[in-house]
């Protein structure tokens, strides 16, 4: 009979139980630091191709950490809105995945109004005073929308200064000499506050599979090794 003894067995076992602990840890604290790489990334090519955007927009991005238990790391744009505005993933979603965009609060509010129809967006007159990132100011769309909530138009002035002072809507198909949108009128004198328009569409300019790709393939490696380096000399 011939027997075979195997020693240092335990030893063995310990080890790549050992190195085991120490693989997911430095997997966990690579995957970290490749989500946070990433979400710069994130952060800057906002800035890049939406130059236009407001600082709620561009500092909306995130990043998770990843945990010994849970190899996951998530980036991407928070889609909780803070009180009654709109989440930043609503706003910006149409130029992560192309298409046309979803109504915004004020068409929401137009087309309860019976103004604007499906599938028909609001953009701004020459009316429209805007804020310093393109948008209408919240002043001036809460006194529209007011206005023609109530559907109320006033007579302003005295003898023959007075004039019929206010807000009207032309919906799209009606017949008007004017483009359908939202105006204000002081006597003769017309602003277009909002012009309405078919809905508008966008390409997809920013690629977040493809960027995480790219962050992957670069940044992965090096902090996995460097934090398995950092476990071993470490560990007890």
């Amino acid at each position: 009979m011939i027997r075979i003894r195997i020693e240092g067995i335990g030893r063995t076992q310990r080890f790549l139980i050992s190195a085991q602990k120490q693989a997911r840890f430095a997997a966990g604290v690579a995957l970290t630091k490749t989500a946070r790489r990433l979400e710069m990334r994130l952060k800057a090519k906002v800035a890049a191709e939406l130059p236009s955007s407001t600082p709620y927009s561009r500092n909306s991005t995130f990043s998770t950490a990843a945990r010994r238990d849970k190899l996951q790391a998530v980036v991407g744009i928070r889609d909780r809105k803070p009180g009654r505005g709109t989440a930043p993933a609503v706003l910006l979603k149409e130029h992560f995945a192309g298409g046309v965009r979803g109504n915004k609060p004020m068409e929401v509010a137009l087309a309860a109004l019976g103004a604007l129809p499906s599938g028909w967006r609001a953009v701004p007159g020459s009316g429209m005073p805007l804020d310093g990132y393109g948008n209408p100011r919240r002043t001036a769309v809460a006194e529209m929308l007011g206005s023609l909530k109530s559907g109320m138009q006033q007579y302003k002035g005295r003898g023959k200064r007075m004039a019929l002072t206010g807000y009207f809507a032309i919906r799209p198909g009606t017949r008007s000499h004017l483009p359908p949108g939202v105006y204000w009128r002081k006597g003769r004198a017309l602003k277009a506050m909002m012009v309405f328009v078919k809905g508008a569409g966008y390409r997809k300019v920013i690629d977040l599979p493809e960027m995480a790709r790219g962050v992957m393939a670069k940044e992965f490696a090096g902090h996995f090794r460097a934090a398995y380096r950092q476990a071993v000399r470490t560990a007890r």
